[in-house]
C-alpha cells in the first residue's frame, strides 16, 4: 500500500511540474512591450544669458503583462544636445546650435523578441538677439513669380562682390545669430500644400554662404496599416564674390508608424544622401542636374526626379529671402536664372 502511495506521490509531483513549466512559458509568452513613443521633433533656444537650456520630453512605453517599461536614451550629436533618462522621461541638455537625434529604446523586448525604439530629432537654437533699429517687423516679402526682374541680368563679374557684401549686410542687420555666431533669415512658403522651410546662412569663419531647405512631408500612406513622415533636405554652398562651381545635395530619411504592431520606429534602411555639381552662371528654371548616390540606398529616377524638383522649389523661397534686400539671384552670379 505505502509503495502504490509512493508511487502515486512521485506521478503528482510530475504532473504539477510540467504544469508549472506551462503556466510559467504561457505567463512569459503574455510579457512583451508592446510601443515607445516620444515626440518627433522639439526645438530648444538657449537663452542670451546662459550657455546651455534643458527641456523634459515624455516617454511612452506600452507593454502587454508585467514587462519591464524601462528605457535607455542616446544622443547621436552630444555636443549639440545630451540626454538622460529621469524617470518616466527623458531630460535634454541643449549646448550649442545645430540637430541632434535622440534615440530612446526599450529594455524590454516585443512580442517579436527585439527592442522597440523611436527618435525625437531636436534643434537647438540661441535666443534672437535685438533687431537693428531700421527692422520692419510688418515686412512682406513679394509671392513666388512676381520677383522683380534685375535691371541688368548680366550683371559684370566686378559686381558680385559688392552684392554679397549686401547680401551679408542684410543678414548680420536683419538676421538672427546661433550660438556659433552665424546669422541666417529663414522663411516658409507652400506649393501644392507642400511646406519649405529655407534659410539662408552667413558663416562667418568660413566666409560663405549656406542655402538650406527642409520638405517634410507628414502622414504618407505606403499601405494600409502604415503611416509615418520623410524629410527631405536640399542644401548648396556659395562662395564670397560668386562661385563657378559649386555643389547640391539632396537627402531623405522616413520615419514610421506601425498600426497593426502599435509601434513607431525609424526604418533605418530608407536614409540617403544625393550630390550634384551646380554652375550658377548656366543654372536656370529648366535646369536639371543629375545627382549621383553619396551613401544610402535609392534609385537614379528618384533621386534625380525628385532631387531637381526640390532644388527649384527651394530656389524659389531663398529668393523669397533675398527679395527682402532687393537682391535677385542673378545678382549673385546666376545670370539664367530670371
Amino acid at each position: 500500500m505505502k509503495k502504490a502511495l509512493k508511487t502515486l506521490s512521485a506521478v503528482l509531483c510530475v504532473i504539477l511540474a510540467f504544469s508549472a513549466v506551462s503556466i510559467g512559458a504561457s505567463a512569459k509568452a503574455k510579457k512583451y512591450v508592446k510601443s515607445i513613443k516620444v515626440t518627433k521633433k522639439a526645438t530648444i533656444t538657449i537663452p542670451a544669458s546662459s550657455s546651455t537650456a534643458k527641456k523634459s520630453f515624455k516617454v511612452t512605453v506600452k507593454t502587454k503583462g508585467k514587462a519591464s517599461k524601462k528605457f535607455t536614451a542616446k544622443s547621436a550629436n552630444s555636443s549639440v544636445a545630451s540626454v538622460k533618462v529621469s524617470g518616466k522621461n527623458i531630460v535634454v541638455t541643449a549646448k550649442k546650435a545645430g540637430t541632434a537625434k535622440i534615440t530612446v529604446k526599450t529594455k524590454g523586448k516585443s512580442k517579436k523578441n527585439k527592442k522597440l525604439s523611436a527618435k525625437l530629432t531636436v534643434t537647438v537654437k540661441k535666443n534672437k538677439p535685438a533687431k537693428a533699429n531700421n527692422y520692419n517687423p510688418n515686412y512682406v516679402p513679394p509671392k513666388p513669380g512676381t520677383t522683380p526682374k534685375p535691371s541688368n541680368p548680366s550683371t559684370p563679374a566686378a559686381n558680385y562682390t559688392q552684392n554679397y557684401d549686401k547680401l551679408k549686410t542684410y543678414l548680420m542687420t536683419y538676421g538672427d545669430e546661433d550660438i556659433e555666431g552665424d546669422y541666417y533669415i529663414r522663411e516658409k512658403y507652400t506649393i501644392d500644400d507642400t511646406v519649405f522651410d529655407c534659410t539662408i546662412y552667413y558663416l562667418v569663419n568660413d566666409n560663405k554662404f549656406l542655402f538650406m531647405s527642409l520638405n517634410s512631408l507628414d502622414n504618407y500612406d505606403d499601405y494600409d496599416d502604415y503611416e509615418g513622415y520623410c524629410d527631405y533636405w536640399t542644401t548648396m554652398t556659395l562662395a564670397y564674390g560668386g562661385s563657378s562651381s559649386t555643389v547640391a545635395f539632396w537627402e531623405g530619411e522616413k520615419y514610421d508608424y506601425d498600426y497593426s504592431e502599435d509601434e513607431h520606429y525609424e526604418d533605418e534602411d530608407w536614409a540617403f544622401g544625393s550630390i550634384a555639381t551646380l554652375n550658377p552662371s548656366t543654372f536656370s528654371k529648366n535646369s536639371e542636374l543629375y545627382f549621383s548616390l553619396n551613401y544610402g540606398e535609392a534609385s537614379s529616377d528618384y533621386i534625380n526626379g525628385y532631387g531637381n524638383s526640390d532644388l527649384q522649389c527651394s530656389m524659389i523661397g531663398w529668393q523669397k529671402i533675398l527679395n527682402g534686400y532687393n537682391l535677385n539671384f542673378s545678382d549673385l552670379g546666376f545670370v539664367n536664372y530670371n
